[in-house]
């Protein structure tokens, strides 16, 4: 949180600066997105969406299996892959 403090006295000070340009935009979309990219089990789950759309495709990517048993908000447990 305090980092998006920070971001945010920036983003005040520069709209101050610049008024023309309103950069309060880019604040929100971190608020919103940050959080979510910082949990873990919602990556996993984004990382299983990529592998289906891939396989659905016919697309020959590999995507890593998630291993939920140990995965938790703070950690994300994937299966190793050489490459």
């Amino acid at each position: 949180d305090l980092d998006l403090r920070s971001v945010g006295f920036f983003v005040e000070w520069l709209a101050r600066l610049e008024p023309r340009y309103d950069f309060r935009f880019i604040l929100n979309e971190l608020r919103r997105y940050i959080p979510l990219e910082l949990d873990f089990v919602h990556e996993g789950h984004n990382a299983e969406a990529v592998a289906r759309n891939f396989a659905a495709r016919g697309d020959d990517a590999l995507v890593p299996r998630i291993y939920w048993e140990y995965t938790t908000p703070c950690l994300l447990v994937m299966e190793f892959m050489e490459g």
